[in-house]
């Protein structure tokens, strides 16, 4: 039976980035995927930063608004936006016009030239040589085409429809129609919190074309939802809002939002859940009109909830003009680009671990560490993967581009362009150093102390640079044949003093006790510096079919810092969540047992899915953070107040939380399956004196019908004239 396909929770397929993809193979004709990935990937690069280019170079030339007497030929226009200066010979329209003349490849080449000209970001980073005699001219030719036929900008998500002057249904309201969204939230309520399900209603834009942030924080003040543009903050309350203490927080921090002129909203979770189409309509009322001007209020022609008020439905109620075509809002090149390296990796087989890390890896990654803010450094960064998810992280958490400072360095100097580029398509800037260089022969970043280490070194290197007398060997001189401890000495050397590092490793590094291995885990296990071990399923990675394991090291484990964790969507944190803080977690390790997680996506390739990282990251947050008071769970208790949080509670066969003499009572072996244990199997209730019987009966019935079968064939085989 063919197994069914989930595209839910599979990012195996992706709809147009696969038909891309698939034509674009076909072209490949003979040559190597190593080779052909540049030739691509470079010119999907060089049609996204022309497409911006022209989408910008539109606004100037239309001069309204904060481009009124803009020069649409002036660089520094462009690069006051962040977008790149693309002279006439390297824009798209002059290639694809020039895409069937057998110089197109000298064309391409000139038009990199240009860019990195006048891109002084760029110089050295984009792939010149596409005139190569061994590189098809026709079939370039046929690539570009496809590139630029297929419409890789998609619209921003539009906001409600608007409705003719005094027309509409139930839920038409000063020209705005929400039966969409209410359409959405109909389908959501029964299994979404009121703040996520608020969130997916308001979110991209949708709700009268007004950019909303989730979890922006003021002061010390953590806002549900924020609006830039009407200075509006919306909060969806809880029980936890109702008690005195609840109330005197509220108190105090709306007086502070107001006295920086904000308007705040307030609406119970129950509200947000039975009267949703009361709640848009008075967030409506607070947003910026269509033109710009006050607010759609009752007294600026905004109906009365009858629908009949002050005649708005005869008024002149424009909608935002639609979104303009962006890439960045909907992100769709660097889909693409991202989709397009996983297909080379998978392509390339092992050498494609060389730059890619599976996205699922990466994002349990990123989902553990909740990077929100600060410095975030990846000293192998390969083609930059960790910090795209981080970013990601980051923006879908109500943060912005720029709340993370990125560090990078990689010894492969192709593989150091992918990346630059592949954070460049996303308008992602990044310190990748001067040079592509080995990180242990040449640190490029000597000084840095990053808040977030994210990383997956090579595997088991045995071919790296060791100087015995390095001062980032605090804990013991790693093995010549073997780089893994070195990572890791690497990693804790550039953290922060509450910094915090997740990485990728062989399996072996949790056990091995070849050439001081095992003396080196022993000191960091009694540095007390590890704060979680995840055995991950095999058959994740292209580049090995072996199982790997994630490593958590934690420089301060005192707890008192605020706690950053996500809520079960993956998509944001609830009040309560983002005011509790982390506990004391000294002295204790969380091991988590992933192995029997993942679904097979082809014959040799296994995903995590969407609930399989939840399962994983939930109990790692629901691990350090404080308990809900009324859990029961035995682990210390502080000040946080928790609220949401049922509490972390081990289970058998998945996870454990062990103290540093029990992991010493194991050998200092950091396995995940030794303290785990088996999983419990649920018991049938049958006794086994009764049971017994019964199952050794069915087993001689079995060898009876067994016994028929076989006589059978037999005598058919004899009738044919076989003995």
């Amino acid at each position: 039976m063919a197994r069914k396909t989930t595209t839910e929770t599979s990012t195996a397929n992706l709809g147009f980035e696969q038909k891309l993809w698939l034509a674009a193979d076909k072209l490949r004709n003979n040559m190597d995927a190593a080779e052909y990935k540049h030739v691509v990937l470079g010119l999907i690069f060089l049609k996204y930063i022309s497409d911006t280019f022209e989408e910008h170079r539109a606004k100037l030339l239309a001069g309204q608004g904060d481009y009124a007497g803009a020069n649409a030929e002036d660089p520094d226009e462009y690069k006051a936006e962040n977008v790149f200066w693309v002279p006439a010979e390297a824009r798209w329209s002059h290639l694809q016009g020039s895409a069937k003349l057998p110089t197109i490849g000298k064309t391409v080449d000139d038009a990199m030239v240009a860019i990195e000209r006048d891109n002084p970001r760029l110089k050295g980073v984009l792939p010149k040589d596409y005139a190569r005699p061994g590189l098809d001219k026709h079939r370039l030719g046929e690539l570009i085409d496809l590139i630029g036929g297929i419409d890789l900008i998609e619209r921003a998500p539009s906001s409600p429809a608007l409705l003719p002057p005094g027309e509409g249904s139930e839920h038409y309201r000063g020209g705005y129609d929400f039966s969409g969204l209410l359409k959405l939230a109909r389908e959501m309520r029964k299994k979404t919190p009121a703040e996520d399900l608020l969130w997916e209603l308001v979110r991209d834009r949708q709700l009268c074309n007004a950019k909303f942030r989730r979890q922006h924080q003021f002061g010390d003040y953590l806002c549900d939802f924020y609006c830039h543009d009407a200075k509006l903050v919306v909060e969806c309350d809880g029980e936890p809002h109702f008690t005195a203490e609840g109330k005197k927080h509220d108190a105090k921090r709306d007086a502070y939002l107001k006295s920086q002129g904000l308007t705040v909203l307030h609406f119970e979770n129950d509200r947000v859940l039975n009267d949703t189409d009361a709640v848009l309509r008075e967030i409506a009322a607070h947003l910026p009109s269509p033109s710009g001007g006050p607010p759609l209020t009752p007294s600026s022609g905004h109906p009365s909830p009858s629908g009949r008020g002050e005649g708005g439905e005869g008024r002149q109620a424009t909608m935002p003009p639609a979104s303009p075509k962006t890439h960045r809002s909907v992100d769709i090149l660097g889909r693409v680009y991202e989709y397009f390296l996983t297909m080379f990796a998978s392509a390339e087989g092992k050498n494609g671990g060389q730059f890619y890390t599976p996205s699922c890896v990466v994002r349990c990654l990123v989902e553990m560490l909740a990077p929100y803010k600060g410095r975030i450094y990846d000293p192998a960064c390969g083609s930059g993967g960790m910090f795209v998810q981080s970013e990601k992280f980051v923006e879908s958490h109500g943060g912005k581009l720029g709340d993370i400072s990125i560090y990078g360095q990689e010894s492969n100097a192709t593989t150091r362009r992918l990346a630059i580029m592949n954070l460049a398509i996303r308008g992602i800037e990044a310190d990748f150093g001067p040079e592509h260089a080995d990180t242990f022969r040449r640190d490029l970043h000597p000084d840095l102390r990053a808040d977030y280490v994210i990383a997956n070194p090579p595997f088991n290197d045995s071919d790296w640079f060791r100087k015995d007398d390095d001062v980032r060997w605090q804990f013991g001189v790693p093995p010549k044949g073997n780089a893994n401890f070195a990572w890791v000495q690497h990693f804790i050397h550039h953290l922060a003093p509450q910094g915090m590092a997740g990485f990728v490793l062989a399996n072996g590094s949790m056990s091995s006790n070849q050439s001081g291995e095992g003396d080196i885990r022993r000191a960091l296990i009694e540095a007390d510096l590890v704060d979680c071990m995840v055995a991950l399923p095999g058959q994740l990675f292209y580049s090995t079919q072996i199982p790997v394991c994630l490593w958590f090291i934690a420089r301060d484990k005192s707890g008192g810092q605020p706690s950053p964790r996500p809520s079960p969507t993956g998509r944001g944190r609830s009040a309560a969540e983002g005011e509790g803080r982390l506990r004391d977690r000294r002295k204790q390790t969380l091991f988590i047992d992933a192995r029997k997680l993942g679904t097979l996506i082809d014959r040799v390739h296994r995903e995590l899915t969407d609930a399989d990282l939840d399962k994983i990251t939930s109990t790692y947050h629901a691990w350090r953070s404080h308990p809900h008071p009324a859990s029961g769970h035995p682990l210390p208790m502080g000040e946080g107040r928790g609220e949401g949080n049922p509490g972390y509670a081990d289970v058998a066969g998945f996870c454990k939380s062990a103290t540093t003499a029990e992991i010493a009572a194991h050998g200092h072996v950091l396995t995940p399956g030794r303290y785990v244990g088996a999983e419990e199997v649920e018991d049938d209730g049958d006794p086994f004196e009764e049971k017994m019987p019964r199952l050794v009966a069915e087993l001689h019935a079995q060898f009876a019908e067994s016994a028929q079968l076989e006589a059978a064939i037999r005598a058919n085989l004899k009738g044919l004239g076989f003995k």
